[in-house]
């Protein structure tokens, strides 16, 4: 009943499931339904119980989810709409591109840029107006919409829209 593009992975999670190593958290798959069609599930499980280990498994249909996940992922490329996220929670903080923003930087698919790396892609008085623009949002939420020269990982030079806005909770930008 699972997808064949989903198999593989699916048995690395079962494994691991039911031995005991890990629980199954949101791990979402393609399950064939009676009527040929595919559906997505997205699966959790309990820890081990009982003398023989056995696993409590539930899943819930998230296709609705993933069609409009795949519409916007769709859109994005073909509009050539990048997004990327800063997480300050940690003290060191983590950096998301989406597959977009790599192919407009010519960065590899596996790229993850710290602060000042992202920093390092704009040129000139576009670096100094992204670094204010990122320092005043972190500091006061103000959001900002800069158009602003960046340089390519291969050289290239290019013009990007760039626009941010923050999430504030308890009075902290996280």
């Amino acid at each position: 009943f699972v997808h064949p593009d989903d198999l593989m992975d699916t048995k690395k999670e079962y494994e691991e499931t039911i031995s005991g190593e890990r629980n199954a958290d949101n791990y979402v798959n393609r399950w064939r339904t009676k009527s040929g069609e595919y559906r997505w599930i997205s699966w959790n499980s309990s820890d081990l119980f009982g003398e023989d280990n056995l696993v409590f498994t539930f899943g819930r249909d998230v296709s609705q989810t993933m069609k409009l996940k795949n519409l916007l992922h769709q859109t994005s490329e073909l509009a050539k709409i990048g997004s990327w996220e800063m997480n300050v929670l940690d003290n060191q903080p983590t950096y998301y591109w989406s597959p977009t923003t790599k192919d407009i930087m010519e960065v590899d698919a596996d790229y993850s840029p710290s602060l000042l790396e992202n920093y390092d892609y704009y040129i000139g008085e576009s670096r100094d107006a992204i670094e204010h623009a990122v320092q005043t949002a972190l500091e006061s939420g103000t959001p900002f919409d800069l158009q602003l020269k960046v340089i390519t990982a291969k050289g290239n030079k290019k013009w990007v829209r760039c626009k941010g806005e923050t999430e504030f909770e308890n009075d902290r930008c996280i």
